[in-house]
């Protein structure tokens, strides 16, 4: 008999870390529904990976980064500018064009 594949999870303070906030914001996020989560008998919470992970990439974002690296650009994004990726795209754009060639 085989067992069924067992689900990855993250506890709060791995989703803490790859949003790169407090481990209280995530249980804030939690509780307010922002994010899914289960809530087990100690009163602990586990987030499904499945769940996490596409919150952390931006649509069209690559696929082959890890999470924590696409938390870190997400962190990047919200703070500097203010959520938006075509903002961020538009700066990066700025920043690979020779100054000539700027308008």
């Amino acid at each position: 008999m085989t067992k069924p594949p067992v689900e990855p999870f993250y506890t709060t303070q791995e989703v803490a870390g790859l949003f790169r906030v407090g481990p209280n914001t995530v249980l804030r996020w939690a509780v307010d529904g922002h994010i899914p989560s289960i809530l087990l008998p100690g009163g602990q919470r586990r987030y499904r990976v499945r769940d996490i992970d596409p919150m952390l990439r931006p649509p069209g974002a690559r696929r082959d980064l890890p999470p924590r690296a696409l938390g870190a650009l997400a962190a990047v994004v919200r703070t500097y500018f203010g959520g938006s990726t075509d903002a961020a795209a538009e700066a990066l754009t700025q920043l690979a064009t020779p100054p000539d060639d700027r308008h």
